[in-house]
């Protein structure tokens, strides 16, 4: 009897191990391919976490001799994943796009072919469920949700509504004909439409958004905007593999409260000049977003404020509770080096100036770029005009030691110009010892921005990152030169 019964237990044991090890079976998407005419060895694409998008959290494939690479990468539910360039963009009918977006299930293997013509490159894809995967690429809709605002600002709000259903209708007839046809399976066709849903009414909110003047939103806008959020909640886990989803989650989460609560600008402005605005958002998720969109969420905020670089002690605070109440959440890997480094920059400016960061004397009556050259007569100047806000004039300091080598071989002085408004100061100056920006600076009076504004010849705007190229005589050689990471090659 006894026997009979141990035996039972080893069977009984067994069973539980084969069935564990079937479900642990791999079903890997295999995506190959080849490209060509680029210089870079490096192609980053998005890794597929839980099943979720970003852009933010990517890793590297490293391309062979002949520009060929291999991505194995495990998903046991349908996914988008993305492959970027560096330093090329993707042609999409009309539109340029960043990156190239594929729609892809469990157990499914491409090849893609990426040629690079002139810093845009075009793609094509084979094998299975490639139509659906070229067809996803070449849906006609623009790359950047703010143009939906220009091209829908005259419209009313229920034009807007019958205008994006008929686009969305439109997007999806070629993948409602390959699931009729056998052509891709249910899953593959569901994974468009929810995407789709998400895209258009992240298009509607940004419609909208262009109708509002002075913070004042109509009640008939009101009404049409919560009806999208009602219609397309964010907080479904259907649509958290769309790439529109953290956007779209975003701009749901940070309207509510002007819909439902009445909080003011003035109100946001308080709670940032405290300190508080990150933890206030993130409270408005927590009320509005549950389980995995929960975490996937606070991840991706947290993630995308840090990567601003505006180093707020805050986030440091708003992470701890993030890892105590996810301790094993595969997010963290990707949120703690932009942490890591908001640490060490309160650390770091507590240091002393270094003799070699210089502030130009009676900066604030510097009213033109001709008066704040004087000191440099006789000499060649690179002007770096930036702000403490701007994430790319901040990610171009990553290149200053090679720059700075760049710079005493071809005898130029380096002037940093500031675009910051007044009340930035303190983070201006902690940010020149942060990045350890070795050189003159100024931080533009509202009379030297208005002659800025005038040289740069743009309807009284200022794209920045911007540079300069000063020659002997005080004399611009180049109005847009090229920038510290172009001189020296990606060289850090």
């Amino acid at each position: 009897m006894k026997a009979r019964m141990k035996n039972r237990l080893l069977l009984l044991f067994i069973g539980l191990l084969f069935l564990i090890g079937c479900g642990k079976k791999s079903n890997p998407v295999t995506i190959s391919g080849t490209v060509n005419g680029v210089e870079s060895n490096e192609l980053y694409y998005s890794i597929p976490v839980k099943g979720t998008y970003s852009p933010y959290f990517r890793d590297t494939l490293s391309l062979d001799p002949s520009g060929g690479f291999i991505l194995k990468t495990e998903t046991d539910v349908p996914v988008f994943i993305t492959f970027q360039l560096p330093g090329t963009s993707i042609r999409k009918g009309e539109y340029i796009y960043r990156e190239m977006t594929l729609p892809v299930i469990p157990g499914q293997s491409l090849m893609l072919t990426i040629n690079r013509e002139e810093e845009v490159a075009s793609f094509m894809a084979q094998g299975e469920y490639a139509e659906a995967v070229n067809a996803y690429m070449d849906l006609p809709v623009p790359p950047y949700f703010h143009t939906f605002g220009r091209l829908f600002h005259h419209l009313t709000p229920e034009e807007i509504v019958d205008t994006i259903a008929t686009l969305k209708e439109e997007d999806m007839k070629p993948f409602k004909r390959m699931k009729e046809d056998g052509t891709i399976p249910a899953t593959m066709c569901r994974l468009i439409a929810e995407d789709r849903d998400c895209y258009y009414a992240l298009a509607a909110t940004y419609a909208y958004m262009a109708q509002v003047r002075d913070f004042t939103i109509p009640d008939s806008l009101r009404s049409a905007w919560l009806d999208i959020y009602r219609q397309y909640p964010p907080d479904e886990n259907s649509r958290i593999a769309s790439p529109s989803w953290p956007d779209y989650a975003y701009f749901f989460i940070n309207s509510l409260p002007y819909f439902t609560e009445g909080i003011t600008r003035k109100t946001l402005q308080n709670l940032h000049r405290e300190g508080r605005i990150h933890t206030f958002f993130l409270e408005q998720a927590r009320e509005r977003l549950s389980g995995q969109r929960l975490e996937y969420y606070t991840a991706f905020y947290l993630f995308q404020e840090g990567f601003q670089k505006n180093y707020e002690q805050e986030l440091i605070t708003l992470y701890d509770r993030f890892t105590e109440k996810y301790p094993r959440s595969p997010y963290i890997p990707f949120i703690e080096k932009e942490i890591e480094e908001i640490r060490l920059y309160h650390e770091k400016i507590s240091g002393p100036v270094k003799e070699t960061i210089r502030i130009l004397d009676d900066q604030e009556n510097i009213s033109s770029l001709s008066e704040a050259l004087a000191p440099f007569k006789g000499k060649k100047v690179y002007i770096d005009v930036w702000a403490t806000w701007c994430g790319p004039c901040k990610r171009e300091f990553a290149f200053k030691e090679p720059f700075h080598q760049w710079l005493t071989e071809h005898g130029y002085e380096l002037l940093y110009i500031s675009i910051d408004e007044e009340r930035a100061e303190n983070k201006w100056l902690e940010m020149m010892r942060y990045y350890d920006l070795e050189g003159y600076h100024i931080r533009a009076s509202e009379a030297l921005k208005a002659d800025l504004y005038r040289i740069y010849d743009q309807n009284g705007t200022v794209m920045i990152p911007w540079y300069m190229e000063i020659d002997e005589e005080g004399n611009i050689r180049e109005r847009h030169a090229r920038k510290p990471s172009e001189i020296v090659g990606g060289k850090e």
